[in-house]
């Protein structure tokens, strides 16, 4: 039998979103006014004025249907409660909220998955290799700047070395004072700066920076390899997952297989980009 999957109601009820926890009901209403899932900021203010300021769900499905987003949705908003009414715990069906709960979540679920499977659908090998590539040059620019750095220290620790072994005598010649009496200045000797800690110091740095720009080059010849070959294989295949549970929701295997496919793809494609993220 065929999976039959509801819309968005475009006309709503204030009494069918009354009931279940304060959560249930911030969801619902974000669901079926502004036909969105609630943000982090307006979920947390609309609950915590429920249990911590006493507002009335009432109160709070009235604004969320002015909201500009909510008008922008088109909604129909029927407001069939009255002016005063307060929502009792005594007041809750569970088995409306089920009704409710299922039809508005399951709605925008199957809406956002089309969403994702007509982008996906539009990506292009060619712009997908060129995402990645952004990733890829971002990697070569940390490169440099760690070989750059570690050229810097390699130059430091040669003039530091010269400077040991020839003594005050390569000190700059400076800081020339006129006297009071007039014509005669006094050169001061400089000596070299003093640097014998960090001249001690250097080659353990070097070192630990030589291994890091190593590493590096080789995670930037992987990351280059994954995104010319591994990843257009994995998107495409992501794809017909994604088509193959949309388009055959009769059979119950292959859709759960399906999913088992998405979820893997997904779960491969944003460990690549928190493994990209963390190396920089």
């Amino acid at each position: 039998m065929g999976l039959s999957i509801p819309f968005l109601p475009s006309r709503i009820r204030a009494s069918a979103l009354l009931h279940g926890s304060n959560a249930d009901f911030v969801t619902n209403a974000y669901l079926a006014l502004q036909r969105q899932w609630p943000d982090d900021g307006g979920f947390a203010h609309y609950v915590h004025a429920l249990s911590e300021l006493g507002a009335k769900r009432a109160d709070i499905l009235r604004e969320i249907a002015n909201s500009s987003n909510a008008k922008q949705c088109g909604v129909s908003f029927i407001d069939d409660l009255p002016a005063e009414y307060e929502f009792r715990p005594e007041d809750h069906d569970s088995n409306r909220l089920l009704e409710t709960s299922l039809t508005l979540r399951l709605a925008r679920t199957a809406a956002d998955v089309e969403q994702l499977r007509l982008a996906i659908s539009r990506l292009t090998a060619g712009e997908l290799a060129g995402a990645v590539e952004g990733l890829v040059q971002a990697q070569l620019m940390h490169q440099a700047v760690l070989e750059s750095r570690l050229n810097t220290l390699a130059a430091d620790q040669r003039g530091e070395s010269r400077a040991q072994v020839e003594g005050p005598a390569v000190g700059a010649v400076s800081n020339v004072v006129p006297s009071l009496e007039g014509a005669r200045q006094h050169l001061v000797v400089v000596p070299p700066p003093a640097a014998a800690k960090e001249a001690h110091e250097s080659p353990s740095t070097v070192r630990a920076l030589q291994a890091e720009v190593a590493e590096l080059r080789l995670e930037v010849q992987r990351l280059h390899s994954y995104a010319t070959v591994e990843l257009k294989r994995e998107v495409a295949d992501y794809v017909n997952a994604l088509s193959s549970a949309t388009q055959k929701p009769e059979h119950v295997a292959p859709q759960a297989q399906s999913k088992r496919d998405v979820a893997r793809g997904r779960a491969h494609i944003h460990a690549v980009g928190r493994q990209s993220r963390g190396s920089t």
